[in-house]
């Protein structure tokens, strides 16, 4: 394979720069999140906290399918249209799919509330359902348009805009908890009114929107065109949502909401803490690898990606490592004592995570060729593994095997993608490097299990001791890997 040092390097920078200057947009929402998640599982039980995490698993889904056609477009087709100085004809394809899908999801919303009195639920009030309603169609636009602000590469905008909305996501549920009565309901309402007042800054900034007009023949080629690549992407989202929250319907089948509740807290501290380290590096490579692609560097984007799973996989496998290590004392300080028997799941749920953060590096060389049908077989095909498992072991096992299945339809995905880049753009992963980070992790936990786990300290001087003695020994452990290989641990990037 010919090298394109020069070119590889510099995306690989970029990508890093841009990966720092997204860190503050997963650094405060996550630390927001962690407050929330300390505020709202001491406000409701478990049983009541599980009725919000089960209306979060079915409204993602829901949100999926609606918003990814118009959102996976927006993020895939800036480039070269940028390029091709034809960003009007962008803005209005993007504009086309964003008014018929929320109007199509406004109507669906009003003959939910009007049909759902027939139901009569105990535990989904119509207070609930409007809130995880009016959440879905504000977060609908929500996620069309942050994809575009990170497909321009407005990194300033993609931060405040975050950060804004998730600030609000925990001021304004207490807010309306501590004025209006301690309902559930409200932390969904909250949730809603969070996202509504950040969307006329957002569609100001996104700049992507226009008013449809009637379409000529080659901005109808184009809407064909976007309509062939979204559609299959929104099947890839729906699977997706299956594959992180399906778990959610067959706990509350089998083990009821107080059993969803402790998986769902835990699980959501998990994603948080992992995206503190994956979502500044995913946000920062999409957008890179696509204008590398739009350029013609093949051969580059090849190599870029090859790069960056290695420095993704490095850190995941250190996230790995630290959440084994002080996972249990994070949950005891930061959720309710009723939650804690939740922290079996952790390094599970993070493992999982990494090896799904590492396939949407893969699955880029599917995107460039517009053959997302085969993203969407493989999601589903990882789907029905996982409901398989989850079918046959949570009614012996409880959620902790939900954690352990949902790892397993992470690695069916990986690894389907993997198979198939090969005919495509390769993906090529590094395997020896992470065999040796997965070795790294592994070690920092069993020194951290004997040093400083096994002693009686308090909480935060365990989680303080015991997270400077993972990341230290996993960096020392990284650094002599290097070395044996007489490689400089930044190789990735300069050579």
């Amino acid at each position: 394979m010919p090298d394109h040092p020069e070119s590889t390097r510099r995306h690989a920078r970029l990508i890093v720069r841009d990966s720092l200057a997204y860190l503050p947009a997963a650094v405060v929402p996550a630390l927001l999140a962690l407050v929330g998640s300390a505020v709202f599982t001491r406000l409701f039980p478990p049983a009541s906290y599980g009725v919000f995490q089960l209306m979060g698993a079915i409204t993602g889904p829901i949100l999926s399918i609606t918003a990814q056609p118009a959102a996976q477009v927006a993020n895939r087709y800036r480039a070269e249209f940028d390029i091709g100085d034809r960003l009007d004809q962008y803005r209005q394809a993007v504009s086309w799919f964003t008014v018929v899908t929320v109007g199509a999801m406004v109507v669906l919303a009003v003959l939910a509330l009007l049909l759902w009195p027939l139901v009569h639920s105990r535990s989904v009030s119509e207070l609930v359902l409007s809130g995880a309603l009016a959440g879905l169609l504000a977060s609908l636009v929500y996620n069309i348009l942050t994809p575009a602000l990170m497909a321009s590469i407005q990194v300033r905008s993609f931060r405040a805009v975050t950060i804004a909305s998730e600030a609000l996501a925990l001021v304004l549920p207490v807010l309306l908890v501590v004025g209006l009565g301690h309902n559930v309901a409200w932390l969904l309402w909250g949730n809603a009114l969070a996202v509504i007042a950040v969307l006329p800054w957002l569609v100001r900034h996104a700049d992507v929107l226009r008013r449809p007009r009637r379409l000529d023949r080659e901005a109808t080629a184009t809407v064909k065109r976007f309509f062939a690549y979204g559609t299959p992407m929104a099947l890839w989202f729906f699977g997706s949502s299956m594959l992180n929250t399906g778990d959610r319907y067959v706990i509350q089948a089998f083990s009821g909401a107080a059993a969803v509740g402790l998986y769902g807290a835990n699980y959501a501290l998990v994603k948080r803490g992992l995206g503190l380290l994956s979502e500044p590096l995913l946000n920062a490579t999409g957008p890179r690898l696509l204008r590398q692609w739009a350029a013609g560097d093949r051969t580059g984007v090849r190599l870029t990606m090859k790069r960056i799973t290695s420095l993704y996989l490095m850190l995941g496998c250190a996230m790995v490592g630290l959440i084994a290590a002080i996972g249990r004392p994070l949950v005891s300080l930061i959720l309710a004592r009723a939650f804690l028997p939740g922290a079996a799941i952790l390094v599970p749920v993070t493992a999982g995570s990494v090896i799904w953060g590492a396939s949407r590096i893969g699955h880029k060389s599917i995107e460039f060729v517009e053959k997302t049908h085969l993203m969407v077989g493989d999601v589903l095909a990882a789907v029905a593994v996982n409901m398989a498992l989850n079918i046959l072991l949570v009614p012996r096992y409880g959620y902790v095997a939900a954690a352990y299945n949902t790892l397993a339809g992470f690695f069916v995905y990986t690894g389907l993608i993997w198979w198939q880049a090969r005919a495509l753009i390769p993906w090529d992963i590094p395997w020896t490097d992470f065999a040796a980070y997965a070795a790294a992790a592994a070690a920092t936990y069993v020194v951290d299990e004997w040093v400083v786990l096994s002693q009686p300290w308090p909480t935060l001087l365990v989680m303080g001791v015991g997270g400077l003695v993972s990341v230290g020994l996993f960096a020392s452990f990284v650094w002599i890997w290097f070395r044996i290989r007489r490689q400089n641990p930044l190789d990735w990037l300069t050579n």
